[in-house]
């Protein structure tokens, strides 16, 4: 009787299973399985059991004698259920400064300590103009045949 799970060992050669972690050797010619699905059967005693197509890699000795099995579920399922609600994106639109509140005289959510952290407006344009130099090339050969086409002769030496 044993628990299993479906687990991608870590880069570092790592599988985790809840508060455990199962460092696994190095394989055949010192191969590692990082990025391998391998399963990982956990005993009634504690002992864990790591399986790479059906061959024993690590096992795990039990944690203690008080030790007691209860099921785990996938560790991204943990993840989603400790995660903050979005933003609702009907009315307002996210990262949109927020109105003035009436009592406070501030912004809603950002606390008065006196400091001046308050959202700006941004003042410059989202595209820059078509002189801008970030629109200019770095190559030497487009800009010789930009400047033709602009009737601007162009040298080398000069």
């Amino acid at each position: 009787m044993s628990c299993r799970y479906e687990r991608v060992v870590a880069k570092d050669n790592t599988i985790q299973l809840g508060p455990r972690c199962v460092q696994i050797p190095p394989g055949p010619r010192g191969r590692s399985y990082a990025h391998c699905r391998v399963t990982v059967r956990e005993c009634l005693d504690g002992r864990l059991v790591v399986l790479y197509q059906d061959t024993l890699i690590a096992p795990q000795p039990p944690p203690g004698p008080d030790f007691v099995l209860t099921p785990r579920s996938h560790p991204g399922a943990d993840r989603r259920a400790t995660r903050r609600p979005r933003a609702s994106l009907g009315g307002e639109r996210v990262g949109a400064p927020q109105s003035p509140d009436p009592e406070g005289g501030g912004y809603r959510g950002i606390p008065q300590n006196g400091s001046k952290s308050v959202p700006r407006p941004s003042s410059s344009p989202s595209t820059p103009a078509p002189d801008h130099p970030w629109r200019t090339t770095f190559s030497p050969r487009q800009r010789r045949r930009q400047a033709a086409n602009r009737g601007v002769t162009f040298s080398l030496n000069s």
